[in-house]
């Protein structure tokens, strides 16, 4: 006849009962994550916003593009792979890459790349999950992706005379006024006024009245408003950036004896006109030059002037 299990020999089968049905160690790790591993949504990443630092930069500058993904799945994310291109002229080109990890439910992050600036226009795309390794129900749906809008480099340079003279401006001198001279039947008063002249390829504002060693004395005067870069007008985007007027002894300009100058109009930043005008005036023995620059910005790879 069996007997019944000792107390000890029951506690120990249900001891071991107990250890069979536990958990493994792994799998016990799960509620560390602080939330419940519950199904997975159809959507599980979303590309909620794309910026990049300037849709004009100047060229060769670096534009820096930025990215954000969020995790809708109602589990963590453990890895988010990602991806930023860039497509113009020379073709598509990959800025960046790489895998957001561990990105809690409803988190989101943000990943970046840079780009220097060349000729063209350009637009930048970011991808999220761009293999539907996370397992989306459509892979690659339309809140993976985003695209930015045109990208254009601009090229800042100086606007020379030549080119100027080329496509057509004007430089009229305006002349005002008239030497003035002693009256003598041997003397010729002499007098030079220049509206512009090409001084290192930009236009150049002269009024010169030496007059050479006489006798009785000359007296020589003259006054004059020259304009520069008349009926000329900037195309294909580009617009006056900058401009910078040398005098008096600047880069190589002269200033001497009774004369002078000043701008009476000149470029307005921004503006499409580079139309600059000046007023000058030189008595007996005087001399002033001014050097105007005007520097001009627009799309690197377009014509400013055709």
């Amino acid at each position: 006849m069996m007997r019944p299990p000792s107390l000890l020999a029951r506690a120990t089968t249900l001891l071991v009962a107990v250890v069979l049905l536990s958990p493994r160690s792994a799998d016990a790790q799960l509620p560390r994550q602080g939330t419940p591993k519950v199904a997975p949504s159809a959507d599980r990443v979303q590309l909620t916003t794309l910026t990049v630092g300037t849709v004009r930069p100047d060229l060769g500058s670096t534009v820096t593009v930025q990215a954000t993904l969020r995790n809708v799945d109602p589990n963590y994310a453990i890895n988010i792979p990602w991806t930023i291109g860039i497509a113009g002229p020379a073709g598509t080109q990959q800025l960046g890459s790489g895998t957001a990890s561990a990105v809690a439910p409803g988190a989101s992050v943000t990943v970046s790349a840079s780009w220097r600036a060349v000729a063209g226009e350009h637009v930048v795309s970011v991808s999220a999950d761009p293999t539907n390794s996370l397992g989306e129900m459509a892979p690659n749906p339309s809140n993976n992706a985003r695209a930015s809008g045109t990208i254009t480099p601009q090229d800042v340079r100086l606007l020379t005379f030549a080119e100027a003279l080329a496509a057509g401006a004007q430089f009229p001198g305006n002349l005002q006024g008239r030497p003035r001279a002693e009256p003598s039947a041997s003397s010729t008063p002499a007098k030079r006024v220049s509206s512009a002249a090409r001084g290192r390829g930009r236009p150049l504002f002269i009024a010169d009245c030496i007059t050479p060693p006489q006798s009785p004395p000359i007296v020589t005067g003259a006054k004059a408003k020259p304009v520069a870069f008349a009926n000329l007008t900037l195309r294909n985007g580009w617009t006056v950036r900058s401009v910078r007027v040398l005098s008096r002894g600047q880069d190589g300009t002269r200033a001497i004896g009774s004369a002078g100058g000043s701008p009476v109009t000149l470029p307005s930043a921004g503006g499409t006109s580079p139309k600059a005008e000046f007023s000058v005036f030189a008595d007996k023995g005087g001399v002033f030059e001014a050097l105007l620059e005007v520097f001009i910005a627009g799309p690197a790879h377009l014509s400013p002037l055709r």
